[in-house]
């Protein structure tokens, strides 16, 4: 009897040891991620004719060059989440916003897409990020600096 008395008490006490670590493997930490630093222009596109795709985009032409404030909004709304359990992925990722980084001589250094629908996005390249990690979006703050310049968020086709 002293044995099962024992191995319940074992029993119970053992959760409540795993909850004390903080710094367990599970963690979620985020730290800030500014899209391309080293670019000297960004540009938005806008994709309205219905393909979802950044080459149709970029034939249309910008529809906007961000100011340097423009630029630090859209630069503070990505954050980096390593989350070694399970992560989340965007529903339908149909982007039709795209952010266009270019260097001094205009040469392209990457892109960023986003998807106002589901609240994905994509930067290509992509970081070199550890496993279990994510590039997250703040999808408000980013629809509302599309919103600012006058641009539509949502994109209806006939």
């Amino acid at each position: 009897m002293k044995i099962h008395f024992a191995a319940l008490v074992l029993a119970l006490l053992m959760p409540a040891c795993a909850d004390i670590d903080d710094e367990a493997p599970n963690a979620v930490l985020t730290s800030p991620f500014e899209p391309f630093p080293e670019a000297a222009t960004v540009q938005l596109f806008i994709d309205t004719s219905g393909t979802s795709s950044l080459r149709d985009a970029i034939a249309a032409g910008p529809v906007a060059t961000l100011t340097d404030a423009q630029r630090t909004e859209l630069g503070a709304s990505f954050t980096i989440i390593t989350d070694h359990g399970v992560g989340e992925a965007a529903a339908c990722f149909i982007p039709h916003h795209f952010f266009r980084y270019t260097g001094a001589d205009g040469e392209l250094i990457g892109d960023v897409s986003v998807c106002f629908s589901c609240g994905g996005n994509e930067v290509s390249p992509g970081p070199d990020l550890p496993n279990g990690s994510w590039i997250q979006e703040d999808i408000t703050r980013i629809e509302a600096l599309v919103a600012s310049m006058d641009h539509p968020t949502e994109i209806e086709y006939q």
